[in-house]
């Protein structure tokens, strides 16, 4: 049985409140609130132990920027800016050989 693993958000303190209205209070206070915000909100944050991908493409050509393929086992990401060209196999034959003994 796997054992359930759980990431923490950084801790943040919240300072004591002063005696009254305190201009430099209120403004560590909703520092410490925006951090926390933007932690919960920030969809750039993966949490998580295990991840598991399948169907993964193996070419990049036609992905949008953000999609993930893989190339020979390694995950790249698409860019904006990247080029990944198709690529079709052909034959092409120029000619006749004639070998004579």
């Amino acid at each position: 049985m796997r054992r359930q693993q759980t990431t923490q958000p950084p801790s943040v303190v919240i300072p004591r409140p002063t005696f009254g209205y305190d201009m430099s209070y209120m403004n560590v206070l909703i520092r410490a609130l925006q951090q926390q915000f933007d932690y919960v909100n920030n969809p750039s944050t993966l949490r998580g132990g295990d991840l598991y991908l399948s169907n993964i493409p193996t070419r990049g050509a036609g992905l949008a920027p953000g999609f993930v393929f893989s190339d020979s086992g390694t995950l790249k990401i698409v860019r904006e800016g990247d080029i990944y060209a198709e690529t079709f196999p052909f034959a092409v034959s120029v000619g006749t050989v004639t070998v004579t003994t």
